[in-house]
């Protein structure tokens, strides 16, 4: 493919939880760290040159959930 198209010229990442379903005041601290630990943290890692070793791998993060 990148012989035919030519270089990476965007990337998205579009992988995320909904995470609880309550009010948003009564979510914990440790609930909102976990949403933005697999919401943020996760699209700032695989938008990094660190992500080019994920490419076919699996991946489980947080609470089970698997990215492949």
């Amino acid at each position: 493919m990148a012989s035919e198209f030519g270089t990476i010229d965007i990337l998205v990442n579009n992988a995320g939880i909904a995470g609880v379903n309550k009010p948003t005041h009564e979510i914990t601290k440790i609930e909102w760290e976990s949403l933005m630990n697999i919401n943020v943290t996760g699209v700032l890692y695989l938008a990094s040159d660190e992500s080019k070793f994920v490419t076919g791998t699996e991946l489980v993060i947080d609470g089970g959930y698997t990215c492949q």
